[in-house]
């Protein structure tokens, strides 16, 4: 195998059910047909392997795929721990990257980052606001507005180390 790359997102994804699970997934497949070695890991805890049925199933197909998939108890202690093990670690959405950038040795070479997101979750949550009139879900809306550039400029920082 080539290349070690480390996939990051919020949960296992459900490509029956999501179409942004659906992009990772063939995402990570592609790099699988490229050469690479891929591992996923979710960051929240509720997706530990084997939680639920759909879940299982979930986590069969990615190993299905070639994915590897170890258990992960707490995602910042296994990224502090393995991180220098990949080539790259792949953020995908900006709630990966707030949640773990922080943790990937700040230095030059292995492991670069990549920022993944296609979602400018944002705006999809400021257009739900307007349509419900909605205060607390414009403020929420902006939170996230905020999380998303702080995310971008940190590993924008982080890349230029």
């Amino acid at each position: 195998m080539g290349a070690k790359i480390l996939v990051i997102s919020a949960h296992v994804p459900s490509p029956e059910i999501d179409g942004g699970a659906r992009r990772i997934v063939r995402l990570m497949h592609l790099m699988i047909e490229l050469g690479f070695s891929v591992t996923f890991v979710p960051w929240r805890a509720t997706s530990a392997p084997g939680a639920e049925d759909r879940l299982a199933e979930d986590w069969q197909a990615l190993r299905a795929l070639g994915i590897e998939t170890p258990a992960v108890v707490e995602s910042r202690t296994w990224l502090q721990a393995n991180a220098a093990r990949f080539d790259a670690i792949l953020f995908n959405g900006f709630e990966a990257a707030e949640h773990l950038l922080d943790v990937v040795p700040r230095k030059p070479g292995r492991p670069i980052t990549i920022y993944d997101t296609v979602d400018l979750a944002y705006l999809r949550e400021g257009r739900r606001a307007w349509r419900e009139r909605d205060a607390v879900l414009l403020a929420h809306a902006v939170n996230i507005f905020r999380i998303e550039l702080r995310s971008v400029a940190r590993h924008a920082h982080l890349g230029n180390q």
